[in-house]
Parts: C-alpha cells; sequence; structure tokens
C-alpha cells in the first residue's frame, strides 16, 4: 500500500525550537523526526512512500537522499504555494489515483499503532475513510470525534471547545488515515488552499462513509514546543510511566440487602452475584508538582485543585477526594476517568470506580501494597463513613474478585468470598438465559438507601426472607437448576417489592409483567432500585422474545459476558 506523507506546515510555533529545519526533520536523539515515522512505516511493510512538501522541502529531499535503504522508494510532492492538507492531497493524486486504498499521515504526529491491525479494521468495514483515533485529556485545540457501537464516526466537530478554560477529555483523529479511492469523489471542484480536517471530513462522516479506529495507544505532536518536548521524551524511552486499569461493573442474583449494617452484623448477610464485562477505566499519570487534574469524561469535566493535600469536600469528586485523603496520597498527579454505563444505573458504577482508583494508587505503592480484601474495604470505608452514604459492601468486593462469587457478610470487615467455579457450559448457559435491560436514570442510591433506613428494623423478616433464597439461589446454581434459580430470583422480587417502597414504579412493573408474560422465569431492580438496570433469567429460547417486548415498552438491553479478571492495573 502507498503512503502519504503531510510534510507541507510551516511550523511557525515551533520555530523558536527549530528554527533552521522543516518539522519533520526536528532532532531527536541524533535522528529527525521524520526518520522515526519511516522505520514506522517501514516495519510494518510500507515501502512505497509520497512525501508531499512546501517549506524547506530540499532539505527534506536531500535528508531522504541519504537513506541507503534499497528497498524504500521515495517519491516527491513539491508545492509551489501552500495549498492545505486538502490541496497536497489533491497534488499528490497522480501517485495513488490506480490504488483501492491507501495510508495518509501526518508528517508532525506520531501514533505508534498496530498499522496491520487499523488494515484489517478499514478492509473490514470498506468505508471511505477510517481515523486512527486517540484519547487525549484536553480536545481543546483538536477537532472532537465521537462514534456509535459500531464504530460509525456520528459527529466530528472542529476545535468545539476551543473557548473554554479548562480542558476536556476526549477523542480526536492521531493523524493516521486509511482512504478508499471514493474520497477524490468529495475533492471534486475544490481548489487549493483547502484543508482536509475542515472541508472534507466533515463530509464524508455526514454522508455516513467515516469509521473511528479505537486503539490503547496516545499520538505524540510535535507541533508545540512543548508536543514537541514530550514526543522527545517518548522516542526516547524516557516518558513518564502511566498507570492504567479498569474494574469491572455487576450484576446481582440475590441477597442484595442483607450484606447492609446493621442486619449483616446483627444477623449476618449473603448476596450472590457476578461481574461483567462492563468496566470503568482510568489512568494515572504523577506530576512534577502537587497539583491535581481529574478529568471526567462521562461528564465531560475537568478538576483542577492547587495542592494533593488541601482538598475540601465540596460536592465534586468528593469520593476521589475520600480515598486521596484516606491514602495519604501527597504527590500531584492527572487522573483520567470513563465508564461503559451512566451513573446510578445499579450496576455498582461508584462502587466500581472507588475500586479503581484506589487500584491505580496502589498499583504505584512500593513498599507496601494492599490486598484485595484491603482494597475493598477501604473503598466501602471511603463511601460510607466518609461520604455518609449508606449502603452494603458487596459492589466493592465484586468488582475487586471478579467472576461469580456468593459472599457471606457477618458485620464489619468480615466478608468470606466463595467462588462459585462453574463449569464452562453452566456459564454460557447461564449468559444465554441473562437479559439486562435499562429502564431509565435513577437518583443516587445513598438517597435511596437513607429514604429506607428507618424500615430496616421493622423488616428484618423480609431481609431474612431474602437472605434465605440467596442461599437457596446458590444451591441451585451449583446444581445446574437455571430453572429453579430463574423462580427464586422471582420469589424475591415480590418480597423486595413490600420492602423497596420506592424502588419500584408503575413503569418497572408493567416492565417485570411483560417480561413473565413473554417467558422470563423472574426478574429484579439491580441496585438500589427506582431505575437503573433490570436483569430476567429467561426460560429456554425465550430470550429474544423478551427482549423484544422489553424494547418495545423503551428498554434497552445490555450486551455483556461474564468476566472472571476483577480488578486490573497495568503500566
Amino acid at each position: 500500500m502507498k503512503v502519504v506523507v503531510l510534510c507541507g506546515g510551516l511550523g511557525t510555533r515551533l520555530s523558536s525550537v527549530i528554527s533552521d529545519k522543516p518539522k519533520p526533520l526536528a532532532p531527536i536523539a541524533g535522528k529527525s523526526f521524520l526518520d522515526y515515522v519511516i522505520d514506522w512505516l517501514v516495519s510494518s511493510g510500507h515501502k512505497d512512500i509520497i512525501l508531499s512538501m512546501y517549506h524547506k522541502a530540499d532539505q527534506i529531499k536531500s535528508h531522504l537522499g541519504k537513506d541507503k535503504r534499497a528497498d524504500v522508494t521515495y517519491r516527491f510532492v513539491v508545492e509551489d504555494k501552500p495549498m492545505g492538507t486538502g490541496g497536497a492531497l489533491l497534488k499528490a493524486r497522480e501517485f495513488i489515483a490506480h490504488d483501492e486504498d491507501f495510508l495518509l499521515v501526518n508528517g508532525d504526529t506520531f501514533f505508534n499503532i498496530n498499522l496491520n491491525a487499523f488494515y484489517l479494521f478499514h478492509k473490514a468495514r470498506k468505508p471511505i475513510l477510517s481515523i486512527a483515533l486517540s484519547n487525549v485529556l484536553d480536545v481543546r485545540r483538536y477537532s472532537c470525534i465521537e462514534i456509535d457501537k459500531n464504530f460509525k464516526i456520528k459527529s466530528y466537530a472542529e476545535k468545539l471547545y476551543g473557548d473554554r478554560e479548562d480542558p476536556v477529555a476526549g477523542l480526536v483523529s492521531g493523524g493516521v488515515y486509511l482512504i478508499n479511492k471514493g474520497i477524490f469523489e468529495f475533492l471534486k471542484g475544490k481548489r487549493a488552499p483547502f484543508s482536509l480536517e475542515a472541508d472534507i471530513i466533515p463530509k464524508v462522516v455526514k454522508a455516513g462513509k467515516a469509521r473511528g479506529y479505537l486503539s490503547d495507544k496516545t499520538h505524540y505532536d510535535i507541533g508545540t514546543p512543548s508536543g514537541y518536548r514530550k514526543t522527545a521524551a517518548y522516542l526516547k524511552g524516557e516518558n513518564d510511566i502511566v498507570i492504567k486499569g479498569r474494574a469491572p461493573l455487576r450484576v446481582a442474583f440475590g441477597g442484595g440487602g442483607s450484606d447492609v449494617p446493621p442486619f449483616d452484623k446483627k444477623i449476618g448477610g449473603l448476596v450472590l452475584n457476578a461481574t461483567i464485562n462492563r468496566y470503568v477505566y482510568g489512568s494515572l499519570t504523577v506530576r512534577e508538582d502537587r497539583k491535581v487534574r481529574i478529568i471526567s469524561s462521562d461528564y465531560k469535566k475537568t478538576y483542577l485543585y492547587d495542592d494533593v493535600t488541601n482538598l475540601f469536600f465540596d460536592g465534586e469528586m468528593d469520593l476521589i477526594k475520600a480515598i486521596i485523603k484516606r491514602m495519604d496520597i501527597n504527590y500531584g498527579f492527572e487522573l483520567y476517568l470513563r465508564s461503559d454505563v451512566p451513573p446510578n444505573s445499579g450496576l455498582g458504577s461508584s462502587a466500581s470506580l472507588s475500586v479503581l482508583v484506589i487500584g491505580l494508587f496502589n498499583h504505584l505503592s512500593v513498599e507496601r501494597k494492599l490486598n484485595k480484601h484491603e482494597i475493598a474495604e477501604l473503598a466501602f470505608i471511603s463511601e460510607t463513613e466518609d461520604l455518609k452514604n449508606p449502603g452494603g459492601r458487596q459492589d466493592q468486593y465484586a468488582s475487586v474478585f471478579g467472576g461469580l462469587n456468593f459472599f457471606e457478610f457477618k458485620g464489619n470487615d468480615f466478608v468470606k468470598v466463595n467462588p462459585l467455579n462453574l463449569d464452562k457450559e453452566t456459564v454460557m448457559e447461564l449468559e444465554k438465559s441473562i437479559l439486562i435491560v435499562y429502564v431509565g436514570k435513577r437518583e443516587a442510591s445513598g438517597n435511596i438507601h437513607k429514604s429506607m433506613s428507618l424500615k430496616v428494623s421493622e423488616k428484618v423478616a423480609y431481609l431474612s426472607e431474602i437472605k434465605n433464597l440467596c442461599h437457596e439461589s446458590y444451591i441451585a446454581l451449583l446444581n445446574k437448576d437455571l430453572l429453579s434459580l430463574g423462580n427464586l430470583i422471582g420469589e424475591a422480587w415480590n418480597i423486595k417489592k413490600r420492602f423497596y417502597e420506592g424502588g419500584m414504579s408503575d413503569y418497572i412493573d408493567a416492565l417485570y409483567s411483560e417480561a413473565i408474560k413473554n417467558g422470563a422465569l423472574g426478574g429484579r431492580v439491580l441496585g438500589a432500585g427506582g431505575g437503573g438496570h433490570m436483569v430476567f433469567l429467561c426460560s429456554p429460547n425465550s430470550e429474544s422474545r423478551v427482549a423484544e417486548a422489553l424494547e418495545s415498552m423503551g428498554a434497552r438491553v445490555l450486551d455483556f459476558s461474564f468476566e472472571f479478571d476483577g480488578l486490573q492495573t497495568w503500566e
């Protein structure tokens, strides 16, 4: 495949650093930046390289003339005046007109993605344009990109947040594109100069012909002095370590409420739940100063604090502040967070967030790392004691340990984790039989628990019944008896309807009735109730019928599978 490398930029913002060279020849560790780009292209088998140039083009020609690799062919397209990125592509057409697809790379960015995987992604979907996407902490000087679940680019906005004072996290182009020759239909009638980013890509997106490729890599841009320094550090292997992680969400089958104090201490609680492949994600980078920046992709907000040791609870990011105080974090950092589901959805996302943040800081610990029980307990204490947000321990322990578990709670930090260790066939049958559906937003779980706190002592009998049904559900699952499990979940629903008076609604009741009518054996509201997600266990081969019925009423089915890793962090 031919590659077009755009090297025509003037490099005005970089002139204080490399005033006598074009940007692609910026020196880094004895090599030019362009050498790193070409080494990356050649390593993936791309050896027919077209360079589109304007500013100090002779220097680039002379530099590449010294390349001794006989199997690499360089072709040069030199503009006699600036033509913009779109004009540069139009001028390079003579070399790529007969190719079905070609690769386009910005000559001032380095995005070390797997080009072969990118190509397979592009060929499988056959768009006009595939853009390799980079997840950045600040999109303000880029074009913001949003994709749907099928990777179709649904919006592309040039410098959407350019007037914002604080950074906004999101997806942007990493400067690497796979392009079908159909792109030239969009260039018809265009006269240079014009921009590929501003004048062409929005039209391709509007036509539904653009796809976004996700990777776990970060792109580096040498267009500014700070960007040049960061890129140089990365290419020299001197970049800061970034700690990344994910913590899974959970679905509960029974016992919820019996893990909430004081019932767990006085009588003892039981919970049966499983984690699913929906996560809270995060990345942590240590700063040289003591400042803190927390970026929430879900809320599209950035929170800035001058000193990590001087944080106050004010209703913003208080859960993370509680963890920082508990762990005695005394260094500045940047923390990026996002979730696969909206907040307050009944899948334990706030607990997973706590677990994730603790796990990220724990990863950096040298002298003593917290074990799984300690991470879960710290997450629980931070939320219930520091924020006075009542609840149980099941969510935190589920997210840390992962998998299908039967938990025993006996008060304080006594929690026994019993993994079910089911055979593969049973797990697959359980996945097939379960539907998780989103029924709409609810208020925070703590508020719901507070509204019911006076009733707990009055209805210990109900919680005892729920606990007993949970134990029966555990035995049914061990015996691979999914029919009994579904019926037991249904029995628990009827009990919890009396107990959670604020956790039901006419809409939820109607959804439940429709699910049973179409083949569900039983179901329940997940979490504190009042909305969020519901789970149903269906009779054999009724899942699609139940799903269609619920979706016709406005519910949304969540694709999922079980996961068994729990909290994971890596560098």
